[in-house]
């Protein structure tokens, strides 16, 4: 957390191919969910995660979802592709992390807004496919907002590194309200970490 605003991540969703065709399904997403540890061969699988605000309260939660791969995905980088068909299809999901824990619904919005929305703070003035990186184009997710009263007026940018994603983000929101966005959090896209040759069973690679 930096400069007075926090991102609340409660866990990690994972969607079966069946899931993302069938509609909303209940999935654990409660909190203490630990990094899962990799083969150095296995590729990263693709993770989109959103941040959503209750714009009621000013509260910021991540929710990261995991998309199983297809047989026939290739890895680039050492990381999966997320399917262009089912991104899409993913707002719904995120939407979740938050609209379970409020007393509105309609107070849950994506974290990438328009300038119209310091003075109508909803949905409609917010975006779903900017609110979000995914793990095959980006290792970090940056969020850069100025406060409107209790209500976060925020932006999200995605990167390879944490500066480049809090810059990112910080430079969309400064261009969109034509303000200083001042507050910024920054997390990892995904929370698989591949493990190293040399590190010792169970344990991540160093940075």
């Amino acid at each position: 957390m930096k400069h007075g605003i926090r991102i609340i991540l409660l866990g990690a969703v994972l969607l079966l191919p069946a899931s993302l065709r069938a509609g909303p399904a209940g999935f654990d997403t409660g909190p203490a969910v630990p990094p899962v540890i990799l083969d150095t061969q296995a590729p990263l699988t693709c993770t989109v995660t959103y941040v959503i605000e209750d714009a009621s309260t000013g509260d910021l939660f991540a929710q990261r979802i995991r998309v199983p791969p297809q047989d026939a995905d290739q890895a680039v980088d050492h990381r999966l592709p997320c399917p262009p068909e089912v991104l899409p299809r993913l707002s719904n999901f995120a939407r979740d992390v938050c609209t379970t824990r409020v007393l509105d619904r309609n107070a849950c919005v994506f974290a990438d807004m328009s300038r119209d929305f310091a003075t109508r703070p909803d949905i409609t003035n917010t975006a779903a496919e900017t609110a979000r990186c995914r793990s095959d184009t980006a290792k970090e997710l940056g969020v850069a907002c100025w406060m409107n009263g209790a209500t976060a007026v925020c932006n999200v940018g995605c990167g390879e590194s944490e500066a480049a994603a809090i810059d990112a983000a910080r430079r969309r929101c400064e261009e969109k309200h034509q303000r200083s966005c001042p507050s910024t959090a920054v997390l990892a896209v995904t929370d698989q970490r591949l493990t190293s040759p040399d590190a010792p069973a169970g344990q991540p690679a160093k940075p």
